[in-house]
């Protein structure tokens, strides 16, 4: 018998008591999250006095002040930035196919 993943069949299992047959719900095993790692301020400076080139630096400080995912931040052109406005123009991280 062929189901679905997201069928309710698919979260049933069947099971042989005596002569009847019933349903018990299968057990999903789901993997554990993790906690997002935090940077400190100190954390931030700290990088930044050993940091040697400007494009790290700003790298880093524009991760850390906009809350930009890596993926957008390197994907950042000179056009995105409006300094006379003071923002940022991010381009969608991933495209679909």
């Amino acid at each position: 018998m062929e189901t679905e993943i997201n069928s309710p069949k698919a979260t049933l299992e069947p099971k042989n008591s005596g002569s009847e047959q019933s349903l018990e719900p299968i057990k999903k095993h789901r993997k554990s999250k993790k906690l997002p790692v935090f940077v400190s301020i100190d954390d931030l400076n700290a990088l930044l006095r050993v940091s040697k080139h400007k494009h790290h630096k700003f790298a880093y400080m524009m991760g850390w002040y906009s809350g930009m995912r890596i993926s957008e931040i390197l994907n950042l052109e000179p056009r995105d930035v409006d300094t006379a406005k003071g923002t940022v123009f991010v381009r969608q991280g991933s495209t679909w196919q």
